[in-house]
């Protein structure tokens, strides 16, 4: 995957429309996914310092953030299923129907599209968990000191 070369304007032109909405969606729900994981870390830093006053409340409160930010992760990836087995079934049709035309759309170059879409969303996918994994065993670390 890291030895092709990727046209990436020609790939979001040749995306379904539902596919360039998830795209927006995913990079909106990653902002949110950063800025509250490193929110999160900055609580967890700010009450590095107040150890011994640590109160296990908050802690919960930071944990329960971050199951929260979990919970929709998992959301956003059920409907990447959804969307790419819109997008395969977008490109076999037009493989089908290319064999009506005159012009051939082979089969190799209709999936391309679908997984160069979800060669990137699964990259984001597996940035954005370890980011959240960190910050859960972070928090979690924390609470077993208690």
């Amino acid at each position: 995957m890291f030895t092709v070369r990727w046209d990436l304007r020609a790939i979001w032109n040749l995306l379904t429309v539902v596919a360039r909405i998830y795209l927006l969606g995913l990079f909106g729900t990653s902002a949110v996914a950063i800025v509250r994981s490193a929110r999160t870390l900055w609580s967890l830093r700010q009450k590095r310092g107040d150890a011994g006053h640590e109160a296990t409340p908050t802690l919960s409160r930071l944990a329960s953030r971050i199951h929260s930010l979990q919970q929709l992760l998992v959301l956003v990836l059920l409907v990447f299923g959804a969307v790419l087995t819109n997008e395969v079934f977008a490109s076999l049709r037009a493989v089908q129907l290319s064999n009506i035309s005159l012009s051939e759309y082979r089969l190799q170059e209709a999936l391309e599209v679908p997984t160069a879409f979800a060669f990137f969303s699964l990259s984001i996918f597996v940035c954005l968990h370890a980011l959240q994994w960190f910050v859960d065993a972070t928090i979690q670390r924390r609470l077993r000191r208690k």
